[in-house]
């Protein structure tokens, strides 16, 4: 399924529709902890190695870090492959280096951040994914309950408020009847996830080129993962420090399900772009997971529909 926003030129959309399938673990990258901890307005820092088997030499700026599945408000991925370039032959495996940092907001102690993480190269390749977390020392102020225990007592209020010895209000009952089914759902939520598959967000190989002092970019953002995503929107998109001109966003692309890809047309001013140098396009978004929230009052408590958010990049040279 392909969407297309924007105003492209013809020769543009052509392009970017034939784009290659992804080969998967053709590159792959190698970390030395998948766990870091971080203290709240702190970093982490993720280092290791980047292994090419693509069947080309590349250089560091060549590959690029998709971030999903995590916590947009406290926690904040940028990568830092590629800042300082090398080639990465063929056949071979990088020096250690600095992969990505992730900076922590302001947190409470012992919280825990997961966050997806998948490499690409230029080549439309694809690695592994892994999943990394960030921790917060020190201990919760408020210890979660296990979600079993939850479940049991939730179950076993409904029962009373329903069946209970003691003559209870019609008026208690239907508060009963709404709120307890609504939290039971909630607690159910990371189990429907599991068993749903998550949406994992990359890119394809983009089309760009200045046109009348615009630079643009015709970027497609794909679902490669195992589960639909549903109200896709893209929050922010930044070349650099530039800010598209167009299109507005917030910019809503609706359900993308596995496979699916929507091509976005990120328009920036050409004029503020070194010809020949080399930039880093970072887009980042929000989804839900699950079937479509359609209640507003149970949006919140409803499995798949609490946000999600994604972030993925992509390099580019100003011609």
């Amino acid at each position: 399924m392909n969407r297309f926003f924007g105003a492209p030129t013809t020769a543009l959309v052509m392009a970017v529709v034939a784009f290659q399938p992804a080969r998967a673990d053709s590159i792959s990258f190698q970390l030395q902890n998948l766990v870091q901890t971080a203290v709240s307005g702190g970093d982490a820092i993720f280092e290791e190695t980047v292994t090419n088997q693509s069947g080309t030499d590349l250089d560091a700026s060549n590959f690029f870090f998709n971030f999903s599945a995590f916590d947009f408000v406290s926690v904040n991925p940028v990568q830092g492959l590629g800042v300082a370039d090398f080639t990465i032959a063929n056949g071979t495996t990088s020096g250690v280096v600095d992969l990505f940092e992730v900076f922590v907001g302001i947190a409470p102690p012992g919280s825990d951040f997961p966050i997806d993480v998948q490499l690409e190269d230029a080549l439309t390749d694809l690695s592994a994914v892994q999943t990394v977390t960030v921790s917060v020392p020190g201990t919760p102020s408020v210890p979660e309950p296990h979600t079993l225990r939850v479940m049991l007592f939730l179950i076993a209020l409904l029962s009373y408020g329903v069946h209970g010895a003691k003559p209870v209000s019609r008026k208690v009952r239907r508060l009963f009847a709404f709120f307890v089914p609504a939290l039971l759902v909630a607690a159910m939520a990371p189990f429907a996830r599991a068993q749903s598959g998550a949406p994992l967000f990359t890119t394809k190989s983009p089309v760009s080129g200045v046109i009348n002092q615009i630079f643009q970019v015709m970027l497609p953002i794909v679902n490669s993962g195992t589960g639909a995503a549903n109200n896709v929107t893209v929050t922010s998109a930044t070349l650099a420090a530039a800010t598209p001109k167009s299109p507005a966003l917030p910019l809503l692309l609706n359900t993308l399900n596995p496979g699916d890809h929507s091509v976005i047309n990120l328009q920036f001013d050409g004029g503020k772009l070194t010809l020949g140098s080399n930039y880093l396009l970072n887009v980042r978004g929000t989804y839900k997971l699950g079937t479509k929230c359609t209640r507003v009052l149970r949006e919140s408590l409803r499995p798949g529909c609490q946000s999600h958010n994604f972030a993925v990049d992509h390099r580019f040279i100003r011609h």
